[in-house]
């Protein structure tokens, strides 16, 4: 889902109603935003799925690839690459067994899920202010997806130090308009945002970009399969997302939900 990133009526400015170019037949773009973050909230609500992926990030020749599986109890992965080259034998061998003491002594792999579910009720909450902080009109088509050119509302007032971010946004959501889920967002910062007192909690400077892309990875289930950030700065909110991260996820593939660490485990090392 879309909220396993770190990002009510909505409130439209009179200067955007009077330059929204719309067509007769179509809801205005902030009402799209708004149904669309709906669909994403409330599909998120209903999403219970474990899987199976591939994550690989870095750059080309410097890259990190490894395999993850989600359980009921926690998160395991399995490094296959590191600074672009494969593992040797003793290091898979290595992390095989780091992978079976998880099974043993589960408490780190517990950790890290919990670190992703706080990411995502973090994310969560950031999604469901976009139609309040963002301003949006129709940009342009690519088939199904329809663009919505966002910038800051300047009468968002934002109620939490993760929120202020959306006074320094602008960018591109876009949405497929077949299944009115936001396929992709593409985000600038537009000056410098500081987090507490002057920046006691973090900053992020002026300029930073993130773009962040899900698919329909199997029917009726969407997912992640890109996340890129780039931002200067120091942003002390999301335990699993840095400022730094190009990262894109492939060969998705669905698990019981009753997939314990020993079934992940076996999965990865192929061992029971």
């Amino acid at each position: 889902m879309l909220t396993t990133f770190a990002i009510g009526e909505f409130t439209l400015g009179a200067a955007a109603a009077r330059n929204e170019d719309k067509p007769k037949d179509r809801i205005s773009a902030q009402q799209l935003l708004k149904k669309v973050v709906d669909n994403e909230l409330a599909a998120d609500k209903n999403d219970n799925c474990l899987w199976k992926y591939t994550s690989e990030m870095g750059k080309p020749g410097e890259n990190t690839s490894q395999e993850i599986v989600e359980t009921r109890h926690g998160i395991l992965t399995l490094k296959l690459i590191e600074n672009g080259k494969r593992l040797s034998n003793d290091e898979e061998r290595q992390q095989k067994e780091h992978i079976r003491d998880l099974v043993a002594h589960p408490d780190e792999a517990m950790k890290a899920q919990q670190d992703q579910a706080q990411d995502a009720d973090k994310a969560e909450q950031m999604l469901r202010l976009l139609p309040q902080a963002l301003l949006a009109k129709y940009g342009a088509k690519r088939g199904d997806l329809q663009a919505l050119d966002v910038r800051s509302n300047p009468n968002f007032h934002p109620s939490s130090h993760e929120a202020e971010v959306f006074q320094a946004m602008s960018g591109t959501i876009w949405v497929d308009t077949k299944e009115d889920r936001l396929e992709e967002i593409d985000g600038h910062l537009s000056h410098k945002v500081e987090f507490g007192w002057g920046g006691v909690l973090g900053h992020l400077n002026k300029g930073g970009r993130f773009h962040v892309v899900q698919k329909e990875v199997v029917p009726g289930h969407w997912e992640i399969v890109r996340l890129f950030v780039d931002m200067s700065g120091k942003a002390l909110f999301f335990k699993s997302i840095s400022v730094h991260q190009d990262e894109t996820r492939t060969d998705y593939r669905l698990l019981p939900p009753n997939t314990t660490l020993a079934d992940g485990a076996k999965l990865l090392t192929g061992q029971s």
